[in-house]
């Protein structure tokens, strides 16, 4: 409770008191005072985003790597789409909605290429997001791509929280194929590793041994951050603080229905002495 909470709630229970036949009313109040002065600043939900990357601009701070490869290396580009058996193999177009038109895919040939020139072979190929901070209620979401034709190679997810000097493999998050077209995936930080400042996700393809028409693409990756912030449904006018003008407010339209009306501060339908309480136990600045 606010400071001088406490001394308002006492103040209106003695003028109550010495009202005609209101003494009866004020006591009631003041042996309710226990439900009436819990907190009101009720949390809700909000984002905030630590990290927005559709791909379409400088993409400096990824970082690309690989073992033992030797075609199929991940790169930002416009997907040149392939087809194999019927099938398509490297992605026609990005993931992203309008204008977008880059993704990191693997092994990006020519248009009209063979699905099987310039696909993923040998490896591990890595794909590293750039550092973000991971701490609090932080959710993490990027659109894939996986085509294996024989479905023994994956995509895998690995998560670092020491800015990449160590990875772990997720494998809830690992994928042996998206049915050609880009899949969106979102997970908790929290659920999978210790949160910290110095995150970076990394992205592990292979085609090892080398029996498969394998590629890969990963776009729109995005940070979220879960936050708190507490509404002020004492401030009925819309100051920014509850006040005297929030007390008029209630007072005026005191003991008539008020159904979605600011004034009905409790939400219970009615403008009453609960009302009036609510604003005097939050007078001062909104949270």
């Amino acid at each position: 409770m606010r400071p001088g909470a406490w001394l308002r709630i006492v103040l209106l229970a003695g003028m109550l008191s010495a009202g005609a036949g209101r003494g009866a009313g004020a006591q009631a109040l003041v042996a309710d005072l226990s439900e009436h002065l819990i907190a009101i600043s009720t949390a809700f939900t909000g984002t905030e985003v630590v990290l927005s990357d559709s791909l379409e601009g400088d993409v400096s701070a990824w970082t690309v790597s690989q073992q033992n490869q030797w075609q199929g290396f991940w790169e930002a580009a416009t997907p040149n789409g392939t087809v194999y058996q019927g099938s398509i193999a490297a992605p026609f177009e990005d993931a992203t909605p309008g204008d977008g038109t880059v993704a990191f895919v693997t092994g990006n040939g020519p248009p009209g290429g063979s699905a099987t020139s310039n696909d993923v072979d040998g490896g591990p190929a890595y794909l590293e997001t750039p550092v973000f901070d991971g701490t609090g209620e932080t959710i993490v979401r990027f659109k894939r791509w996986l085509y294996c034709n024989n479905s023994n190679d994956t995509l895998d997810v690995q998560i670092s929280n020491n800015g990449g000097s160590s990875y772990s493999t997720v494998p809830s998050l690992s994928t042996g194929g998206t049915n050609s077209e880009w899949e969106e995936v979102s997970f908790r930080v929290g659920d999978v590793a210790f949160g910290t400042t110095n995150m970076r996700i990394r992205f592990r393809v292979t085609d090892q041994p080398n029996d498969s028409v394998t590629e890969a693409g990963i776009d729109d990756f995005s940070v979220e951050t879960l936050v708190c912030t507490a509404p002020c449904p004492t401030d009925v006018d819309g100051s920014g603080a509850t006040d005297f003008g929030d007390l008029v407010g209630v007072l005026s339209a005191f003991g008539g229905p008020c159904e979605d009306c600011p004034e009905d501060v409790n939400g219970d339908g009615a403008v009453s002495f609960d009302d009036l309480l609510d604003v005097l136990a939050a007078f001062g600045p909104c949270p």
